[in-house]
């Protein structure tokens, strides 16, 4: 009977290490899964952020981007602005200038010698269109000159000078000072270095 229940006793023992071996070998298993299984998640989660990283700072650059778009388009918008105001009040003051030179004693002389360089190219009688309030001006002027002409008042010529419109020549010679301001504004804005650049 000793016999026996020494043999029962070795066999649990035996059992019983078989168990804790297998014990080992399913925890040493679970631990090798365990980790896989937490190195994959670790591994898709580090994915997800830097996913999530890279779509916030394309979504910031993006922002950053249309802001400062924005924010050039508002600096270049009131740069034309203040060009505009600029050249406005040049062009003001140019025409107050233009306006006190056809009230002064040079405006005859100066349109003697406009009709006179017209009247060079004609060579007959002129139908010379002026600004309203200038035909007495211009009559007296060609009349220095020693130019035929018959004078017409128009409203669109406003600061001065003369309009000379040749019916033979299908031409126009306009030496009015509103088309010399005219070209002037535009050698301005090449020259004026108020350009808006890129």
């Amino acid at each position: 009977m000793i016999n026996r229940d020494k043999q029962i006793a070795q066999f649990i023992d035996a059992i019983n290490k078989n168990a804790i071996k297998e014990c080992k070998k399913i925890e040493k298993a679970t631990k090798k899964l365990y980790t896989g299984e937490a190195e994959k998640l670790q591994k898709s989660a580090e994915e997800q952020m830097q996913e999530k990283i890279n779509y916030a700072k394309a979504e910031i650059e993006t922002l950053f981007n249309k802001s400062v778009s924005q924010s050039y388009s508002e600096c270049r918008a009131k740069a034309a602005e203040k060009r505009t105001e600029l050249t406005n009040n040049v062009f003001k003051k140019a025409e107050e200038k233009l306006i006190s030179f056809t009230n002064s004693e040079e405006y005859i002389p100066f349109l003697s010698n406009s009709l006179k360089e017209i009247y060079g190219y004609v060579k007959n009688k002129m139908n010379v269109a002026v600004k309203v309030g200038d035909k007495d001006k211009v009559l007296l002027a060609a009349e220095k000159a020693g130019v035929p002409c018959e004078v017409t008042e128009e409203k669109d010529i406003k600061l001065g000078g003369v309009r000379v419109d040749s019916a033979e020549m299908h031409k126009i010679f306009d030496d009015t000072l509103d088309s010399r301001l005219e070209d002037q504004k535009e050698w301005f804005f090449a020259n004026s270095n108020f350009r808006i650049s890129e």
